[in-house]
C-alpha cells in the first residue's frame, strides 16, 4: 500500500514507533517520509508497503541531460501517436515545467493537434515572458482555475483520452526540497553524521504520542541505519545536502509520483499521469552526478545555480537571460488538490485500488485524532 495524506496534520501518526527512521525523519527532515523504494529499509516502517515503481540501477550510460530529455520526449510522443492519446502538458512557469513544456516544442515529430498545454494564473506570473512568447496564440492550451484542479482534470477524461505529463519528481531529482527547508543553511556542507546528530538533539520531542523523551542511544541506532542504508547503495555521502538528497531521493519520490492521482482519485491517471522526470535515465542520471557534482552551491539562496543543467536547456531555447540568472524555487502550489472534502481523510492506495478514509478528527483532543488514525490503520500493519 501507500499512504498519502492531504494534510501533514497527520505525519506524526503515521508511523508511531519512535525507534524508526521514518517516524523521526517525517517530523525533523522533509515530510511524508514513510518508506524506502529501494527497500532495504522498511524493516523500520510501523506498516506493510509495496514499491509501486522501478528503482534505478546504479550506472549512467548518458551523462547529456538534454539528450536524456529529447529521448524522453521521443518516447512519449510514440507511445501517443500509436494510443491516440493527446499529450497534455501541466505547466507551471517553473524551471521543471517550462524545460519539460521545451522540450516536447523541440521535437520536430510532434503533433501540436494532439498537444495542449494547461496552466493557471499562478503559471503566468511565474514565466510571463515565455508565455507571451511561446504558448499565447501559439499552441493550443487551456487556462484553468487551480482551486478547482481535480474537477478540472475530471472534466478533460471524461471527454477525451489524455497523457498528463507533470513535471513532478523534478525536485527529488535535484535535491530543491532540501535546498529550501530550515536545514538548508546551518547544515549545507557540514558532514552528514555531525549535522544530523544536532538535528536530533535540537529537536522537541515532546509532541509525539504517546508521549517519548529523546534518548542518545536513538540517535546511534538511526545513524547505524542510515551508514548501512548508504554502504548498501555504495553511494560517496560526506555532506549533508548529499545525505538529504538521498533521502528525498530514496524515500519521498513515490510518495511524490502518486500524489495527485491518488488525490485525484480517479484510477485512470494512476496509468495516464506521468512526471517527466520519472523516466529511468533521468534517475540513473541524477545518481551519478547529483551527489558530486551538482550541489556546490545551494542553489536555492544562489539562484543562478538552481537547476542550472535544466535552465541551460530553457535558455538555449528561448534566450531569456533574465529567467536564466534569477529563476530560483517558487512555491505555488499549482497543481495540487485543494478540495476541502479532504481535510479529514487519508488516502490510501492498495491492492483494490485508491481509498479515500473519513478520520474521526478531533481538534480538541489529539489523542482521540491519534486514536483514529491508529484504528484506520491497523488492517495494514506488520
Amino acid at each position: 500500500m501507500a499512504i498519502y495524506n492531504y494534510t501533514e496534520k497527520y505525519d506524526k501518526f503515521i508511523n508511531i514507533d519512535i525507534d524508526s527512521i521514518f517516524s523521526l525523519s517525517t517530523i525533523m527532515l522533509t515530510p511524508k517520509y514513510y518508506y524506502d523504494r529501494f527497500n532495504l529499509l522498511n524493516n523500520n516502517t510501523t506498516y506493510n508497503f509495496k514499491n509501486l515503481n522501478s528503482v534505478p540501477k546504479f550506472k549512467c550510460e548518458n551523462n547529456n541531460i538534454e539528450e536524456i530529455c529529447d529521448i524522453v520526449v521521443e518516447k512519449y510522443i510514440n507511445y501517443c501517436n500509436k494510443n491516440n492519446k493527446i499529450i497534455a502538458i501541466l505547466w507551471s512557469g517553473g524551471v521543471d515545467s517550462t524545460c519539460t513544456l521545451v522540450s516536447f516544442l523541440k521535437n520536430k515529430n510532434l503533433n501540436l493537434n494532439k498537444f495542449i498545454v494547461l496552466y493557471t494564473q499562478l503559471s503566468i506570473n511565474e514565466n510571463q515572458y515565455f508565455f507571451d512568447n511561446y504558448i499565447k496564440n501559439k499552441i493550443k492550451s487551456k487556462k484553468f482555475n487551480n482551486v478547482e484542479f481535480d474537477s478540472f482534470i475530471n472534466s478533460l477524461i471524461n471527454n477525451d483520452n489524455y497523457l498528463f505529463v507533470s513535471s513532478q519528481c523534478g525536485d527529488q531529482l535535484f535535491g530543491s526540497t532540501f535546498c529550501k527547508s530550515k536545514n538548508s543553511v546551518k547544515y549545507y556542507f557540514m558532514p552528514w553524521e555531525e549535522a544530523l546528530r544536532e538535528i536530533y538533539n535540537n529537536h522537541d520531542y515532546s509532541n509525539f504520542i504517546p508521549k517519548y523523551k529523546y534518548k542518545e542511544i536513538i540517535f546511534y541506532k538511526h545513524l547505524a541505519i542510515y551508514k548501512r542504508f548508504i554502504k548498501d547503495l555504495n553511494l560517496n555521502i560526506r555532506y549533508f545536502y548529499q545525505f538529504s538528497w538521498l533521502l528525498d531521493f530514496s524515500f519521498k519520490w513515490n510518495y511524490v509520483r502518486y500524489e495527485n492521482p491518488i488525490l485525484i482519485g480517479n484510477n485512470y491517471l494512476v496509468d495516464n499521469y506521468k512526471p517527466f522526470f520519472e523516466d529511468m535515465l533521468f534517475q540513473e542520471w541524477g545518481i551519478n552526478n547529483i551527489i558530486n557534482n551538482i550541489h556546490k552551491n545551494n542553489m536555492y539562496f544562489d539562484k543562478q545555480y538552481y537547476k542550472l543543467q535544466l535552465k541551460d536547456i530553457i535558455y538555449k531555447y528561448d534566450n531569456n537571460r533574465d529567467y536564466y540568472i534569477n529563476k530560483g524555487k517558487t512555491i505555488t502550489g499549482i497543481f495540487r488538490i485543494t478540495n476541502k472534502n479532504f481535510k479529514n481523510v487519508i488516502n490510501i492506495y492498495d491492492n483494490n485500488g485508491i481509498n479515500h478514509y473519513k478520520l474521526n478528527d478531533d481538534d480538541n483532543n489529539e489523542e482521540n485524532t491519534y486514536n483514529s488514525v491508529i484504528k484506520l490503520l491497523a488492517k495494514y500493519k506488520k
